[in-house]
């Protein structure tokens, strides 16, 4: 045992890794949270685009907004086939 009361030996004691504790993991986790913050702010700067760029009305803004999510829907419906 360590001095933290934790057993050091090989087999962990028969406890499961933490998942924090497995490579794999961690790059899977960072991968995403990464990939979670850039949508969110690709989101945030089409909008800001639309507004300086085209000039577009909140009607304008609402339809582009909308169509960004159309790929989404034909991709649904063609796997549920």
């Amino acid at each position: 045992m360590n001095d933290d009361g934790r057993h050091t030996d090989s087999a962990g004691a028969g406890r499961p890794p933490e998942a924090l504790g497995i490579r794999a993991f961690r790059l899977f986790w960072s991968a995403t949270t990464i990939r979670a913050f850039g949508s969110s702010i690709a989101g945030v700067a089409f909008q800001v685009l639309i507004v300086t760029v085209i000039a577009a009305t909140p009607f304008q803004i609402g339809i582009l907004s909308a169509l960004s999510v159309v790929p989404y829907l034909f991709l649904g419906l063609s796997s549920a086939r």
